[in-house]
């Protein structure tokens, strides 16, 4: 798929021919993450748009440029790192620099599941439902919102705010229609609720209606 035209200055191994201040250059770098998530989600490839190694991820969120590289002997979890963009060689740069920002390491145990308005949001790569999600506030390091999930969906991450299948709980008879079905098919029945969480109130939204399903 051919890349549009406002990401080939970035993407160019070429040096630009005109000047940028670091301002400019930081506005137009987020606005090229998030124009390559774009493409990404249309059916591109980012890892190819942005030369990036295998298996690491370069997005934008607020005015940060959020990086995540996997353990190379796949064990843990993503090292994650946030930064303001300065150049082009360090934007999607997975080395820590000394104004870069460590938002988990390999020992944390997290994967990244995307960013967006200052936010990072992870979950803990539980083994089987549920996951617990966090989305925590890049410039503060606080955790702003945690819950469990059930992942089969993976969150659906917009610039405005985060829609997941909230975990409600054990599916019981009287909550699963097809609870003795699953049972029998050693299947482990969980409740779940679509819901979104608004990244600017901070408040969690149920949309509903709530279904039971087996647990991945």
């Amino acid at each position: 798929m051919p890349l549009p035209l406002s990401l080939r200055p970035v993407l160019s191994r070429a040096v630009p021919q005109w000047a940028v201040t670091p301002r400019g250059f930081a506005r137009f770098a987020l606005a090229t993450l998030a124009a390559v998530a774009a493409l990404a989600s249309a059916g591109g490839s980012a890892e190819a748009a942005l030369r990036l190694p295998p298996g690491v991820r370069c997005v934008e969120s607020g005015p940060y440029a959020v990086v995540a590289a996997p353990p190379a002997d796949g064990k843990g979890g993503d090292t994650i790192i946030a930064r303001k963009p300065t150049d082009r060689d360090t934007l999607c740069s997975t080395k820590l620099g000394p104004d870069d920002i460590a938002i988990a390491g390999h020992a944390d145990g997290v994967r990244l599941l995307g960013a967006a308005r200052g936010f990072v949001i992870v979950d803990d790569m539980a083994p089987t439902a549920p996951n617990t999600m966090t989305i925590r506030d890049i410039a503060t390091g606080a955790t702003v919102w945690q819950a469990h999930y059930v992942d089969r969906e993976w969150p659906l991450i917009k610039p405005t705010d985060v829609t997941m299948l909230l975990y409600v709980g054990e599916g019981t008879p009287e909550t699963c229609p097809d609870y003795d079905k699953l049972k029998a098919q050693n299947q482990r029945p969980v409740v779940m609720e679509r819901s979104v969480f608004d990244f600017k109130t901070l408040t969690l939204e149920r949309l509903g209606p709530r279904r039971c399903a087996a647990a991945r």
